[in-house]
């Protein structure tokens, strides 16, 4: 497996994928099998349930944006991911009461361990800055539809 080709595929989710909101290329990139691993929130979740994080985390915070900061691709297939998950501040923020200036929003750091099968991603583990995003955004975004995490 040459490096552009499985830390593209992993690119492609985060950026793409998950930075977009978009689930429909997620069949033609992750095993039919896929785990996540939340090593945050001690859960794991199947396929089905990542696309539903996914556009969960997109309705609940338009604008959310997934940059992909580094990357290394090990000779057996695991692809070791460094992002930074931005958060635009809504328009009716306060500015006093929020850790960055208003139109800035927010950034949260995280990694992502994937195992790539066959050319698709089979297997990842994850953790990011969760708890403080559920800290730092809660106020902002909360209301009927608001829960943290998007998959609670």
């Amino acid at each position: 497996m040459t490096t552009d080709y499985g830390e593209g595929i992993v690119r492609r989710f985060w950026e793409d994928i998950f930075g977009w909101g978009e689930t429909s290329a997620m069949d033609e990139l992750f095993a039919a099998h896929y785990r996540l691993h939340d090593l945050v929130h001690r859960e794991t979740h199947d396929l089905e349930e990542v696309k539903s994080i996914v556009r969960d985390t997109h309705n609940m915070m338009p604008g959310a944006r997934v940059v992909v900061d580094d990357q290394r691709l090990t000779e057996d297939g695991r692809v070791f991911t460094r992002f930074i998950v931005h958060v635009p501040s809504p328009p009716d923020a306060d500015p006093t009461e929020q850790s960055a200036p208003l139109g800035e929003g927010w950034h949260y750091n995280g990694m992502s361990l994937s195992r790539l099968a066959e050319g698709e991603i089979a297997e990842s583990w994850i953790v990011w800055e969760a708890m403080r995003a559920e800290q730092e955004l809660g106020p902002y975004f909360e209301g009927p539809e608001w829960r943290w995490p998007p998959w609670r």
